[in-house]
């Protein structure tokens, strides 16, 4: 029997814990928060009991409750049953005649007759509820065994915090291995999905899902982040592209990395960074330097090149970030002050505060699914498709197709907008602003991207300053050989570092002005480890050679022991002969154990050295 729910009580709603203030006829309670004093009516039906007032409790006895234990509860039916009472209580106190609550109920005479039957004034509407023919739903036909077989096997994923793939099929078969090892019948996957459903939409979207996806989903985001005009605020993502690219052979180098930079008002991709290496200060730099500089003698990587589309830029007055290590280094945070860029760091597991940046991410994620070597999402999508095999894009061909794709999102209608384009809302917010606005950006380019540039700490040698696999040299390193110094560098250009001394940079050119300039992308995918080291052998069939070279020094090694043992025998022996025939007996019982020497064993024995 369900024990009665009165004023006093307390219940759990959505995981929390409220006081009920309030219980009326039609099955609703009015709850209050333990916190504040906001408060809710919700039907008791959606709470369970936590604790109960005793005293009451013995007081009270509530049959509305009783009644609604045998009966199985409909939102919509117990809001026909509300209404009809309210006619039916207007007959009994003569508001309305018999003829009148027949039109008001709408029904014939003979349902009037059976519904005022019925009525119970004391249970009051629920008196009235339709009862439902056959089993009641969510009844358990199930034996104990098998519930708690259920049970434990749904607390155990739920609890298990890795995401997991095809999360009901396997469910099933641990709940089937569990009943054969106890020796009880499985239940039918019906009975486990019903039995899931009772754990809540949360526990369900949990187990297929993961428990941070059902947490980003069902938890409540407070702190979303709106912004007045363009520029205001922006976002800084990092993410691995899903696609393999090639080098100009065709053949298959890996997954390229991007960095991407958005305004939150507008969607505008404001500027990006595609590059080989992972993710880091670099990154950083490159990315906010696209972002904050007008794009057409940028390299197409940063979303310029020739013909470019790409006309958005500005400093931004704040930018949200992650945690990441390249987003919390001491350097960036004293750049972004010097310009007066405000950072804003995410609570940690918050992962709606960045929610922005990632859906257009996964927007733009969805496009390169669609090319040769895409290496999709997850394993399921991917299937037995051969990521490698099928890339066919290299790098330069890569860039060049994603900043058509950027072009082509700027002209796309945004759910997130009201249906406009990004480029729309960034033209008509510039046009509040007057047809002589231009966007902040910092006066001097070249210092401003110095600042941005990652930096790395070097010895200053007699020979200059060395730094990717190259020497650098400049007359102002003379003062500081022996001293270890901070060297800003271009990721574009690795032909000459900067070193900022009196309050300026001063260039530092390779020490062989005959060497190609390199970018970084290309120094860190030469430098990374290789498939095939030196010294790999590449024929095959050379393996078995070089076993049978081994076996051959070994065989050798053990000849040549067994020889030397042998010479070592005879040797032993003909010294013991000759220390014999010189009287070696006497001299042993006389106590001379002087034995003779080698010299004159040899000539005794006539051996030839």
């Amino acid at each position: 029997m369900l024990k009665p729910i009165v004023e006093g009580n307390l219940v759990s709603f959505e995981e929390k814990v409220y006081r009920v203030i309030a219980c009326r006829a039609d099955g609703a309670i009015t709850l209050k928060s333990l916190e504040s004093e906001h408060s809710f009516d919700v039907l008791f039906t959606q709470v369970n009991l936590v604790e109960v007032d005793q005293e009451k409790h013995e007081l009270y006895n509530d049959r509305r409750l009783i009644w609604l234990e045998q009966t199985e509860v409909n939102p919509k039916e117990l809001a026909i049953a509300s209404d009809r009472a309210k006619k039916i209580n207007d007959y009994f106190q003569g508001k309305v005649s018999r003829a009148e609550l027949i039109e008001k109920l709408g029904s014939s005479e003979t349902t009037t007759r059976r519904l005022l039957k019925r009525y119970d004034p004391e249970l009051g509407a629920v008196s009235l509820v339709r009862s439902i023919r056959g089993r009641k739903k969510n009844s358990r036909l199930l034996s104990d065994i098998q519930e708690k077989i259920m049970e434990k096997a749904i607390s155990k994923r739920l609890n298990d915090k890795t995401k997991k793939l095809e999360a009901f099929a396997s469910l099933w078969e641990y709940v089937d291995s569990l009943c054969h090892t106890m020796g009880v019948k499985t239940p039918s996957l019906n009975a486990l999905k019903r039995r899931l459903e009772s754990f809540g939409q949360k526990a369900v979207y949990s187990l297929l899902h993961g428990r941070e996806p059902m947490l980003q989903k069902f938890e409540l985001k407070p702190g979303m982040i709106h912004v007045d005009t363009i520029l205001t605020m922006v976002q800084i993502d990092h993410t691995r592209v899903d696609v393999i690219i090639c080098d100009e052979h065709g053949r298959p180098l890996m997954r390229p990395w991007l960095t991407v930079v958005i305004d939150l008002k507008s969607r505008v991709i404001l500027g990006y960074y595609l590059a080989l290496h992972p993710p880091s200060a670099l990154s950083v730099a490159m990315a906010m330097l696209s972002a904050c500089f007008p794009k057409q003698a940028f390299p197409i990587a940063l979303g310029g090149g020739q013909n470019t589309r790409h006309r958005f830029w500005g400093v931004p007055g704040a930018i949200g970030m992650d945690n990441a290590a390249e987003f919390t280094s001491p350097e960036l945070e004293a750049t972004l002050q010097y310009y007066k860029i405000v950072p804003m760091l995410r609570p940690i597991g918050k992962k709606h505060y960045g929610g922005h940046v990632e859906r257009i991410i996964g927007t733009l994620m969805g496009k390169v699914h669609l090319l040769p070597g895409t290496t999709y999402s997850n394993v399921l999508k991917k299937a037995d498709y051969d990521s490698a095999k099928h890339s066919a894009m290299t790098f330069s061909a890569f860039c060049e197709w994603f900043a058509n794709e950027v072009a082509i999102y700027h002209g796309r209608a945004h759910e997130g907008l009201n249906r406009l384009a990004p480029f729309e809302v960034w033209d008509a917010e510039m046009a509040k602003k007057g047809l002589d606005y231009v966007p902040p950006m910092p006066g001097n380019f070249q210092t401003f991207a110095l600042d941005f540039f990652p930096s790395v700490l070097r010895t200053v040698q007699s020979k200059g300053v060395e730094f990717s696999w190259s020497f650098y040299s400049s007359a102002i390193l003379s003062r500081f050989v022996g001293s270890r110094l901070s060297f800003k560098y271009n990721p574009l250009n690795l032909s000459k570092i900067w070193l900022r001394q009196d309050g300026r940079y001063h260039e530092i050119p390779y020490s062989d002005l005959t060497k190609t300039p390199v970018s970084y992308s290309e120094y860190w995918a030469f430098s990374r480890p290789r498939a095939r080291r030196p010294g790999t052998l590449v024929d095959k069939e050379l393996h078995q050679v070089r076993l049978e070279n081994h076996e051959l020094v070994e065989n050798s090694k053990a000849t040549t022991k067994r020889l030397r043992q042998n010479v070592a025998k005879k040797a032993t022996a003909a010294e013991t002969m000759s220390f014999l025939s010189y009287g070696g007996e006497e001299l042993l019982l006389q106590g001379n154990t002087k034995e003779p020497s080698s010299d004159q064993t040899r000539k005794k024995l006539k051996w030839e050295d």
